[in-house]
């Protein structure tokens, strides 16, 4: 996951990670059963805001 966001600049709009922690705890977020799920919908990449479902 780090690497992803060393790798592409546009990474940030994911979140911040710069060091192997913040990586750690954004795998930790995402694979979370029981943490908050984002969709993209339709409308919602018009406006680029996140669905929270």
């Amino acid at each position: 996951m780090l690497s992803a966001f060393r790798s592409d600049p546009a990474m940030p709009r994911q979140g911040t990670v710069t060091i192997m922690e913040e990586a750690e705890e954004y795998v930790r977020r995402l694979t979370d059963p029981d943490g908050p799920r984002l969709t993209m919908s339709p409308m919602a990449s018009r406006a680029k805001e996140p669905t929270r479902t």
